[in-house]
């Protein structure tokens, strides 16, 4: 039997910090919410540049990928959810 994989894609708002990438608030379901997001951001860290962050999250028989859960700690630094 072969394993059931589900990608999801998820957008996060970034801010250029000086010392590196930072996310900023939690993950958005489409890049139109996390663009919605980008005016909010900019007025709470005045001065820097805020991008948006595309993720592609892998589950293989309802459990994150070891690389999907290794992208979530360490660029966005964010716990993987919890599979039942």
């Amino acid at each position: 039997m072969k394993p059931v994989v589900e990608k999801r894609r998820l957008y996060f708002t970034m801010v250029c910090h000086p010392l590196g990438l930072k996310r900023a608030g939690n993950a958005y379901p489409t890049k139109q919410d996390a663009r919605d997001a980008v005016p909010l951001v900019r007025g709470a860290w005045r001065g820097l540049r805020v991008t948006i962050s595309q993720c592609t999250l892998i589950w293989r028989d309802g459990r994150l990928t070891p690389k999907s859960v290794d992208t979530l700690s360490r660029k966005y630094n964010l716990e993987p959810p919890c599979s039942t």
